[in-house]
């Protein structure tokens, strides 16, 4: 499937689009997260573009070694699964703290299989997603479809710098090698 809009450098988009509409609309009326999945493919085609933030010390690790799921943490939750945090399409992280931004341009098998929308600075809750979106969630939805319709619009009613949680809950197999490249 052709990508139909346009980014920058850094993955962010460059102009808007009727396809953000489209977008929206298949997000709106999800059930699986195989309707998510296939609305990221109508935004970003095959390839969807995860960005993370990091020191420069472990910028060097990752550079070596490959970014690898660890035992992660944030301001809100401490996770007793290994686990990775991206934005999609852009990086709103970048600080003194965090002063590298890697992309790892994921191909889409790689979302279906490891992501999952992170919920911890997501501020609507399902009724008032049921209200926007005009929808029972609750009975007509996924929990992880639910999860990504409540971050795809506390994010704005987009997929750009919507933060993903990607963890192996299966282990049935390796963790895939995840070399990104440095883009600041």
């Amino acid at each position: 499937m052709k990508n139909l809009i346009s980014y920058n450098e850094f993955g962010s988009l460059n102009e808007n689009n009727s396809i953000l509409k489209e977008v929206k609309d298949i997000v709106y009326s999800a059930t699986e997260l195989d309707d998510i999945f296939g609305a990221l493919v109508i935004q970003y085609g095959e390839t969807i573009p995860l960005f993370h933030a990091t020191t420069e010390e472990t910028a060097e690790i990752i550079k070596r070694d490959g970014l690898k799921l660890t035992y992660g943490k944030n301001y809100k939750s401490f996770s007793n699964d290994k686990n990775l945090y991206f934005q999609i399409g852009r990086c709103d992280y970048k600080s003194s703290n965090r002063p590298v931004v890697l992309r790892y341009d994921a191909p889409i098998s790689f979302i279906e299989k490891y992501a999952y929308a992170d919920v911890d600075s997501v501020d609507i809750d399902e009724d008032e997603a049921c209200t926007i979106t005009g929808r029972d969630l609750e009975n007509e939805t996924s929990s992880d479809a639910r999860d990504f319709i409540c971050s795809f619009i506390n994010n704005g009613n987009k997929f750009e710098g919507l933060e993903l949680l990607i963890m192996d809950l299966n282990e049935d197999e390796p963790f895939p090698e995840i070399h990104p490249t440095i883009v600041e």
